[in-house]
């Protein structure tokens, strides 16, 4: 089983960021991620909606996964200087 990775201070100081990487790269984790989180799904579900990022990797697995349809959302703009 992989392990998530920590990154301390990432991208800004005080931030830890959590790397999802060893997991997405192990194909008996990622199959189990997904198996988990679309039985979570509603039966008459039409579409997985996700946003931007980690939510397009899992959303798009989960869709195919129960043969519905996805889409997108982008996130605001998380920073503005």
């Amino acid at each position: 089983m992989a392990e998530l990775r920590f990154i301390d201070d990432f991208p800004v100081k005080g931030v830890r960021f959590i790397d999802i990487s060893p997991k997405l790269a192990d194909k008996n984790d990622f199959a189990k991620i997904i198996d988990e989180m679309s039985a979570k799904v509603p039966e008459n579900a039409d579409y997985i909606i996700a946003p931007e990022s980690r939510g397009y990797i899992f959303g798009t697995a989960i869709a195919n996964k129960l043969n519905i349809g996805f889409v997108p959302i982008r996130k605001p703009r998380k920073t503005s200087r």
